[in-house]
């Protein structure tokens, strides 16, 4: 039996060249406006948004929702990448940021940035969308933003190589960005 419909949600093009101004930056310092950590996965940050700090050109913010589709209700996600002077739902006040939740890394110039697709299918319908963002920087350290499986619309950061792999483990690989 063949899928009648496809629905594909990826993405867009603004995004996308959001995601290739990060190509030599170093990422230091994420906020968040809340945070969720599991005792079974330590290593897995999951938050409504993030808000990437980038040396004096404000902020690039993963944030996303989810849908589903008309007919069978197979739920997707779909990211929403933007830049901002702001990081996301942080009150700021006389330049000052008050956020809850602030994650410290030390990814030196990214090199790489991969975008990780899932697909879905069922009876009559089916679904692709990009359900991964994989950074990379030259001395290998990655960061791995991706949809948490809910209908919640949170977002997951992960840092260990491990639970990057087993995330990535059924993605395919849709789009390569290279500092090159």
């Amino acid at each position: 039996m063949t899928t009648e419909k496809e629905f594909i949600r990826h993405i867009d093009n603004k995004g996308i060249n959001i995601l290739k101004s990060l190509l030599g930056e170093n990422v230091y310092t994420i906020y968040s406006p809340d945070f969720e950590i599991s005792i079974d996965r330590p290593n897995c940050i999951a938050a409504s948004s993030f808000s990437i700090s980038i040396a004096k050109s404000g902020y690039v913010i993963i944030d996303g929702d989810w849908g589903d589709t008309t007919e069978e209700g197979i739920d997707f996600h779909f990211f929403e990448i933007s830049k901002s002077k702001r990081p996301l739902n942080i009150k700021v006040k006389d330049k000052a940021l008050f956020s809850p939740c602030i994650f410290h890394f030390a990814l030196e110039s990214i090199n790489a940035i991969k975008v990780f697709s899932l697909e879905i299918k069922g009876h009559a319908e089916a679904v692709k969308y990009d359900s991964a963002i994989l950074l990379e920087s030259v001395d290998g350290f990655q960061l791995c933003f991706s949809h948490q499986s809910s209908i919640i619309g949170m977002k997951e950061l992960l840092y260990a190589k491990d639970e990057i792999e087993d995330k990535l483990r059924e993605m395919t690989l849709r789009l390569a960005l290279t500092k090159d």
